[in-house]
């Protein structure tokens, strides 16, 4: 029998999902998603008190989401949803995370390369598209998770 996925994860999850249909239909995340987000990560650290674990979780995406961020490659929007979900889903998957997200980012790039893609990204906008790959994402880092041990 296969374990319930955590609460925290659950969470993560739907905030990303609000936030890449809004990102597909209006190519904004929104602030009532991204907020809520980061205070329910601050919450579930303090209900948990698992303190230690939630803010390395913050510290690995950040580690990659600010430089990103401050070069360009993604909104502000999706830097905000990303810290949020770091600090929701904590040490144990924040790093399959931010792995699987950089991997996703970088085939969007290199798919941008094909040239009916690229008409179309200079068509819609040459903006990653950060929401909808960083649910793909969550849900490929909670699959990881799944099969490597803790």
């Amino acid at each position: 029998m296969a374990a319930p996925i955590p609460l925290p994860v659950t969470l993560a999850a739907v905030a990303t999902l609000i936030a890449a249909v809004s990102e597909l239909r209006t190519r904004q995340v929104p602030n009532v998603v991204t907020l809520p987000l980061l205070f329910v990560g601050m919450a579930v650290t303090v209900w948990e008190r698992n303190f230690y674990a939630q803010l390395i979780g913050l510290v690995i995406v950040t580690v990659w989401v600010i430089p990103a961020f401050s070069r360009g490659w993604i909104s502000g929007g999706v830097t905000k949803l990303m810290l949020g979900v770091g600090l929701c889903v904590g040490a144990w998957m924040a790093g399959y995370f931010t792995g699987v997200f950089i991997v996703l980012a970088a085939l969007f790039f290199l798919a941008a390369r094909i040239p009916w893609v690229s008409a179309r990204i200079r068509k819609e906008g040459p903006s990653l598209p950060g929401a909808p790959i960083c649910l793909l994402a969550l849900l490929g880092a909670y699959g990881i998770s799944l099969l490597v041990p803790r």
